[in-house]
């Protein structure tokens, strides 16, 4: 090497390649935020279907049960019965192998046949809730009724009592909550809309809150509640004690949007107006 002359080893072409193609196989890996981490979703097992027997003569349960058993009518019951259980209140219960067995309804007929005056047969189905939102304000059960029974075929034996309530909604409308068992409920959440009177109403999908009914929070249910506050006895109108809000003819106030310090407390407890439903709604999804 010459004199003077100077080895510059780090300039070599060949070292920055080499350089750079190592970097090249390093990736930065960032961490999730916990917004991004997404949790399981619980979904619930379905309950049994279920038959319920309560004693309403002078037969003992275990001549109830006894009666049961014999009667050749009802063998394929025994087949498909679980176990019997007693409940709190001492009636005999049935518990099905399967939820939505079509046959339950018709066990329930075929056990009052049997045991006519002296028991009380109650069947236990999982249903779900379906919502029949946008109605005029003077449709009644009836014209709800008769629209899902014209324009659904699979539905044109359901009844009246399916409809369990019709509240005010927004704008002048009206929304219709129908309890229905799962798979009549999955036919009539299927068409989506359904024309009732004059009116295109959309169907939906009731969310199936926990709501306490002591302390009227959601997230849990009463006999879990430690809340401090007991609002049980208080109107879900007004949130006052000494009346119910069927008699309140006050403004409505919801008492638990007061107790959180929200702005927006003009409404009854557990309307759809309350941010704390609208919150619980979302987490239910």
């Amino acid at each position: 090497m010459a004199k003077g002359s100077k080895r510059y080893e780090d300039s070599n072409p060949v070292n920055e390649k080499k350089d750079t193609e190592s970097e090249n196989r390093w990736t930065e890996v960032k961490r999730k935020t916990k917004n991004e981490k997404k949790k399981a979703t619980f979904v619930p097992r379905p309950r049994p279907d279920a038959i319920i027997i309560a004693r309403a003569g002078n037969m003992s349960y275990s001549d109830i049960l006894r009666a049961v058993k014999k009667e050749d009518t009802l063998k394929e019951l025994g087949e498909n019965v679980s176990r019997i259980r007693k409940t709190a209140k001492g009636e005999i219960l049935l518990e099905m192998k399967k939820a939505q067995m079509t046959s339950t309804g018709a066990y329930q007929k075929e056990i009052c046949k049997v045991l006519g005056e002296q028991a009380q047969i109650r069947a236990l189905t999982h249903e779900i809730s379906v919502e029949i939102r946008d109605l005029d304000e003077i449709t009644t059960k009836e014209d709800i009724i008769e629209a899902i029974r014209s324009q659904i075929k699979e539905l044109n034996t359901i009844g009246v009592d399916a409809v369990k309530n019709i509240r005010e909604a927004y704008a002048g409308t009206q929304t219709a909550l129908i309890s229905l068992p799962a798979t009549d409920a999955k036919r009539l959440l299927d068409a989506s809309k359904i024309k009732v009177g004059w009116v295109v109403c959309r169907i939906r999908e009731r969310p199936n809150l926990r709501k306490c009914f002591r302390c009227m929070e959601y997230g849990h249910l009463a006999r879990a509640c430690t809340s401090e506050v007991d609002r049980s006895q208080c109107c879900a109108k007004c949130g006052e004690k000494g009346h119910f809000a069927k008699e309140c003819n006050k403004k409505p106030l919801c008492a638990v949007c007061i107790s959180k310090g929200n702005k927006n407390t003009d409404h009854r407890i557990g309307s759809w107006k309350c941010p704390l439903y609208q919150e619980a709604c979302k987490k239910a999804k």
